[in-house]
């Protein structure tokens, strides 16, 4: 990286941190942790499925190709 190269890279840089101290409280990003995100998982996969999403190998339409 050449030294344009680094003072557009560091303008931009700039650019992004001014514009990230504009945004009010109601633009920022909320933060989930990890171990939240794994329990939030768990519990989705402990549901059961409803009937209509259920995809069994029974299903005769599964078997057909597209023409």
């Amino acid at each position: 990286m050449d030294r344009y190269l680094r003072r557009e890279y560091f303008e931009r840089i700039c650019q992004l941190r001014d514009r990230y101290a504009q945004l009010g409280q109601a633009d920022t990003t909320g933060v989930i942790t990890i171990e939240a995100m794994v329990a939030r998982a768990t519990r989705l996969m402990d549901r059961p499925i409803p009937p209509l999403l259920m995809v069994t190998d029974a299903n005769p339409a599964a078997g057909r190709t597209p023409d």
